[in-house]
């Protein structure tokens, strides 16, 4: 898979990944359980006691836990998607212009929006 072999994606995978550990007891509590591989597995007898017990009404309700971490990650990423991409941006500056500011020195991305590429 193309995700796979970007060492970008492999980023973005150890991000999530490292989030899913941080909070790897909240979501145990919750039946959800990370595999070997990070995904996210279900333990369905633990999910209901997990629901009458209250403590996913909790884990979602929380103000500091992994849902906003997972939703800060997301702001993130939609703040400045290329950050997760292996591509290469050529720029080539109008220097019939007195004074070229470079549109992508803060983010490709927003270089891209400046540029109507996006």
């Amino acid at each position: 898979m193309q995700g796979e072999s970007q060492k970008a994606s492999a980023s973005l995978k150890n991000d999530l990944n490292h989030i899913c550990k941080e909070y790897e007891n909240e979501l145990g509590t919750c039946g959800l359980i990370p595999d070997e591989t990070g995904k996210l597995k279900m333990d369905h007898s633990l999910v209901l006691i997990a629901a009458k017990e209250g403590f996913i009404k909790d884990f979602l309700r929380k103000e500091e836990g992994y849902i906003s971490a997972i939703r800060c990650k997301m702001d993130q990423i939609m703040s400045d998607p290329m950050i997760y991409l292996d591509k290469k941006v050529v720029t080539y500056p109008n220097t019939s212009t007195p004074v070229y500011y470079n549109p992508y020195i803060l983010s490709l991305y927003s270089g891209m929006i400046y540029n109507f590429y996006c």
